[in-house]
């Protein structure tokens, strides 16, 4: 790990040991997105995303992941304090979520287009588990959207 100037982030925020966590603490570094077992699809969308574009998990950016007794298990993406460049990548991510909550529309895109067809196969498959799927295909599109985005 090569540390140049020491560098602050404006947008992310120093890990800190969670109530009840028992684990590997991770004092030196920085938290940049998270996700869990129920996440959306665009915070599973945005998590993937900034994992890319921090050029995967390294010896200074990684994936740490927790069991949690409400949501199964969470996910976060960490950055050590001494790597100023991913560091400076995980701020400017951070930043960029402020002003539009999606990192990247085409990988959006990609996990919609994934989870529409998944629900479409359950449906052909088992036609028994929607009852109430419309049998036009406009009408079924729309339902299928209902399904992926029911938060």
């Amino acid at each position: 790990m090569i540390m140049s100037e020491p560098y602050t982030p404006t947008h992310l925020q120093r890990w800190h040991r969670p109530d009840s966590y028992i684990g590997k603490q991770f004092d030196e570094y920085f938290v940049v997105i998270g996700r869990s077992r129920d996440s959306n699809l665009v915070s599973q969308s945005n998590f993937a995303s900034a994992l890319k574009m921090l050029g995967g998990e390294s010896d200074t950016v990684i994936v740490h992941r927790a069991s949690h007794w409400l949501n199964g298990w969470v996910e976060i993406i960490l950055v050590h304090e001494g790597d100023v460049a991913h560091l400076a990548i995980g701020d400017t991510i951070r930043n960029s979520l402020v002003e539009y909550p999606v990192l990247d529309d085409d990988d959006l895109d990609a996990h919609e287009t994934a989870a529409a067809a998944d629900v479409m196969n359950d449906i052909r498959e088992h036609p028994d588990w929607y009852p109430d799927a419309p049998t036009d295909e406009e009408k079924l599109s729309e339902y299928v959207k209902d399904i992926i985005y029911d938060d």
